[in-house]
């Protein structure tokens, strides 16, 4: 008889555990679900592509083994790319409004800090790299020149330091910045 009733006691709670269970992934799937419908709902408004990147990494975080963190993953790169094209062509109009090479060289950083490996990314690159080289040059002219003051030749240096200069231009430009400055 005592048997009997512990067979039953176990078997109810094999019963409960499984209850249980079925409640928990009711639970993480109805997660799951608001998660990505959250997301999807923010993907068909007018945000921006960060918030929307971010909704997208929530959904990777929470459920990295899941189908939805697959398909999060593709639309984390979709909004990047649409991005990274988009501030391209800001980046384009900036070089075309004459700004200055400082203002210029930002414009492409944030290309860079969107843009995945591709086209806009080496562009940008690229431009960054040519602009840099462009404000270096002309720093190391300026400073060759005796008669140009010296909050010119400063104020060279530290546009140089104001892009996103090589290490090496780097050390100069603040060796440059620093020298005038401990001799006053």
């Amino acid at each position: 008889d005592k048997a009997r009733e512990w067979e039953a006691f176990l078997k109810r709670t094999a019963e409960q555990t499984a209850y249980a269970k079925q409640a928990i992934a009711r639970w993480r799937d109805a997660g799951r679900v608001r998660a990505v419908e959250a997301a999807q709902q923010l993907d068909g408004m007018e945000a921006a592509a960060g918030d929307k990147i971010e909704a997208w990494k929530r959904v990777v975080a929470q459920f990295p083994r899941s189908p939805e963190a697959r398909q999060a993953e593709k639309r984390i790169q979709h909004w990047r790319t649409t991005e990274a094209k988009r501030l391209a062509v800001i980046a384009g109009e900036v070089e075309k409004s004459r700004a200055t090479k400082v203002e210029r060289i930002n414009a492409w950083r944030t290309v860079l800090d969107f843009a995945p490996a591709g086209a806009e990314k080496k562009g940008a690159e690229k431009r960054i790299a040519a602009l840099q080289g462009q404000l270096y040059k002309e720093a190391e002219d300026l400073d060759r020149i005796p008669r140009v003051e010296t909050e010119t030749k400063v104020a060279a240096w530290r546009d140089v330091l104001a892009g996103m200069p090589t290490p090496a231009q780097k050390r100069t430009a603040e060796q440059r910045v620093a020298a005038p400055q401990a001799g006053r």
